[in-house]
């Protein structure tokens, strides 16, 4: 029996299709990490997390009201009054040296996000995010706050969306700096003290690793050149900008 020209057609495309997943399973991974949306997209569809309780400790409390201090931004409205499907927020034009900034990191670390939670600046004048991390590895150390390495180490970073008891969700986010990371997501992180006298850590640039793939979670102007790179790669060439410093 003859098959017709477009059902003869139609079974090798199959055939092809099917010989190239299962002959060559990495080009379909890279693919498919090529089509994934990176952290810095979704950086306008920020995660809302319910609104923190307060602290019943006073020492707690006392720290995060400076904390909430820390973070004040004079010049920003009350995010009380923001409107539904409004989103608050400032530019930052500081931006890192280079993809790899160790010479303006003090800790850089291989590690898990185990929780995220966003806060309320003084004021209601912005929000900031922190990050509880696990650390996995730790892959260059200057500071000398005798880092955690039997813990996590709390990261932070401006920005964050907060679901109210009435249900209403206020955004701030801040243009320039990047993506917020995202709870249960592997990270690798430049860091460096949010103050002087802080025991949190401010991002100077993260990635993020997907999937054995890397992404920046910054907009730096070479940062293209280390993104779809493995892990194993990165943080090799990480270690090896740390030793030549």
């Amino acid at each position: 029996m003859r098959l017709h020209p477009k059902i003869l057609f139609l079974v090798l495309a199959v055939v092809v299709g099917l010989t190239v997943i299962v002959g060559y399973p990495g080009l379909f991974s890279e693919l498919t990490a090529q089509q994934r949306v990176s952290p810095v997209a979704r950086q306008n569809k920020m995660i809302p997390i319910p609104l923190a309780a307060e602290e019943a400790d006073l020492q707690k409390r006392l720290e995060r009201q400076e904390k909430n201090r820390r973070f004040y931004n004079p010049r920003g409205d009350d995010l009380m009054a923001q409107g539904e499907g409004e989103i608050f927020g400032r530019t930052s034009y500081a931006e890192p040296s280079s993809a790899i900034p160790v010479t303006e990191s003090d800790f850089i670390i291989l590690g898990r996000v185990l929780k995220a939670q966003p806060y309320f600046a003084e004021a209601n004048t912005s929000i900031y995010s922190e990050f509880e991390v696990a650390i996995e590895e730790i892959i260059a150390e200057s500071t000398n706050r005798g880092t955690r390495r039997n813990g996590p180490v709390m990261v932070t970073r401006e920005g964050g969306a907060i679901k109210m008891p009435d249900e209403r969700i206020i955004q701030f986010t801040v243009s320039g700096i990047g993506a917020l990371p995202e709870r249960d997501k592997r990270y690798l992180f430049f860091l460096k003290p949010a103050c002087s006298q802080c025991l949190d850590f401010s991002i100077v640039v993260g990635y993020e690793l997907d999937r054995n793939t890397l992404i920046p979670i910054d907009r730096i102007k070479d940062s293209a050149t280390y993104e779809g790179m493995s892990e194993s790669d990165f943080v090799s060439a990480v270690k090896k900008a740390v030793k030549s410093n």
